[in-house]
């Protein structure tokens, strides 16, 4: 059956066979959100050869320009190694039921070094999670199951994202839950997030940037507990953050490390890393990841199926950005954009050498390049530790 909705929002639904109905179930800000998350790779600006560009007039000009920077800026969800993985263990997790404490239920934690891909993982997660509930509860309401629940009077807000910013305390966090929601805060925020999440149906809460909180102070020892009421309650919580198990060891007293020891055993720890380049498998992975950024490449310069990124400069981008998700994306954005505004519409080198990556990452890099020209760089010395 055809559809109207995007290819990319489709596809989120999976095999639901009705995916504008699941769709219309959705708040705005629901449909919002999935949308910033599924449209982020782009739309396909297709190809176009010098000569046709140039016989267009100055305004179709720069509307191909602007669908072409849109396109490289924009970045696809690519199931690596580690995400197939990561999707897989949050899966196998029992989904929470309202009313009923679930017993031992352990709470993904994405977790690992700043630039390897947590949010993006994370966010799309979160879209699934939208999109799968929004087909149960469309089956829900034609097989008449919800039509006594309390928990669909209100709008239905299966799934809350929230990304930690400074040191929070309970209470700013449970008011921000609440915010979301549209809902007052009154005397106990975490009260009447409680309330409020039950009466809206809301099933999953995903926490970004955790490392936020200072877990050695009495304010994020109140917070840790919030949260593991907030598991007791039936709510199935994600998280992420920045090296989540040195933060935990740093605890000072013994009924902070028993708390930590607590989350430890109720938190499932999922760890991202970079891309290596060390193993047969690894340069495997690296190269198909590049070969996927290959199939986008819509520059004149470069024929159909030409593997630039994924043969021509493979081992140059991995000494680049050695192997960070984000660092990666930004070199290739610059590069691409590069490309587009010059008469051979093709990645160079020198393109590659003035683009830009993070700062832990742009320390040692122009050292790291001139030992792997030479034939004498190391694959399998820390290079992060190193440069910085």
């Amino acid at each position: 059956m055809s559809s109207t909705l995007p290819d990319e929002i489709v596809d989120l639904f999976g095999d639901d066979p009705h995916p504008e109905r699941s769709w219309r179930l959705l708040a705005p800000v629901d449909q919002d959100f999935v949308e910033q998350i599924a449209l982020r790779s782009g739309t396909d600006p297709g190809r176009m050869t010098r000569a046709d560009f140039l016989h267009l007039d100055a305004d179709a000009r720069r509307r191909r320009e602007r669908r072409m920077q849109q396109w490289y800026q924009s970045w696809p969800y690519m199931r690596t190694g580690q995400y197939r993985l990561a999707e897989r263990r949050i899966a196998a997790l029992p989904e929470p039921k309202p009313g009923r404490a679930p017993d031992l239920l352990a709470a993904p934690f994405i977790t690992g070094e700043s630039g390897v891909g947590k949010t993006f993982f994370l966010k799309h997660v979160a879209t699934r999670a939208i999109t799968e509930s929004a087909w149960n509860r469309r089956l829900d309401l034609e097989d008449g199951v919800v039509e006594s629940d309390p928990t669909y009077r209100s709008t239905w807000r299966p799934v809350i994202w929230h990304s930690l910013q400074g040191n929070p305390t309970p209470k700013s966090l449970f008011r921000t839950l609440c915010s979301s929601l549209g809902v007052p805060t009154g005397d106990d925020p975490h009260a009447s997030f409680t309330t409020a999440a039950q009466r809206h149906g809301v099933r999953w809460i995903f926490l970004d940037e955790m490392q936020m909180v200072n877990y050695d102070g009495q304010y994020g020892r109140y917070l840790h507990d919030a949260l593991k009421a907030l598991q007791n309650q039936g709510f199935r919580l994600v998280m992420g953050g920045h090296n989540m198990r040195s933060v935990f060891r740093r605890q000072k007293t013994a009924a902070q490390n028993a708390a930590r020891m607590q989350s430890e055993a109720r938190w499932a720890f999922i760890d991202f890393s970079r891309y290596e380049h060390r193993t047969p498998q690894q340069v495997k992975e690296w190269r198909t990841l590049l070969g996927r950024l290959d199939d986008r490449l819509r520059l004149e310069g470069h024929e159909p199926g030409e593997r630039v990124l994924s043969q021509q400069f493979e081992e140059y981008l991995w000494v680049s950005t050695l192997g960070y998700a984000n660092s990666l994306a930004t070199l290739v954005t610059d590069a691409c954009i590069g490309a587009m505004r010059t008469p051979s519409q093709r990645i160079t080198r020198a393109l590659l050498d003035d683009g830009g990556v993070e700062d832990r990452v742009a320390q040692g890099r122009q050292e790291r390049i001139r030992l792997w020209e030479s034939g004498r760089l190391s694959w399998s010395t820390d290079w992060p530790a190193w440069a910085v």
